[in-house]
């Protein structure tokens, strides 16, 4: 499939695109994204019909299918991101936080209190970016 190798164009939407408009980056996703994708989308619905119901390779495929519209959604919106790595850099801090306040104050019920109190502490600091 010849899509495979473009899949990687978007690393650079974000460099090419981050400074226009939505509408700019809206125009540019639908010429350059949404043939990659469309052929992508064709290329894992024929693959679905050979793989074997059941199997993990059906299971991933149906996932990612069932979920097409959601992830192909970007090229409709141009205020999307293309990727959610600003929001992933941000909870990482809560997320490995959490697993280690469940240790760190010295019993399992103190650790749950701790964690879900540092866990909100966080998220209100991102929701206060906004």
């Amino acid at each position: 499939m010849a899509a495979r190798g473009d899949i990687s164009h978007g690393e650079n939407e974000n460099q090419e695109t981050r400074n226009r408009s939505p509408d700019e980056r809206r125009r540019i996703r639908q010429e350059q994204a949404k043939p990659i994708l469309d052929e992508f989308h064709d290329w894992r619905t024929l693959e679905r019909l050979l793989a074997p119901n059941g199997s993990s390779t059906a299971k991933a495929i149906d996932y990612s299918l069932k979920r097409w519209t959601a992830l192909a959604h970007y090229v409709d919106d141009g205020q999307v991101p293309i990727d959610n790595s600003w929001i992933e850099n941000r909870i990482r801090p809560i997320a490995r936080g959490r697993k280690n306040w469940l240790f760190a104050a010295g019993s399992l019920r103190a650790g749950k209190r701790a964690a879900a109190i540092m866990s909100l502490t966080y998220s209100k600091r991102i929701v206060s970016q906004f």
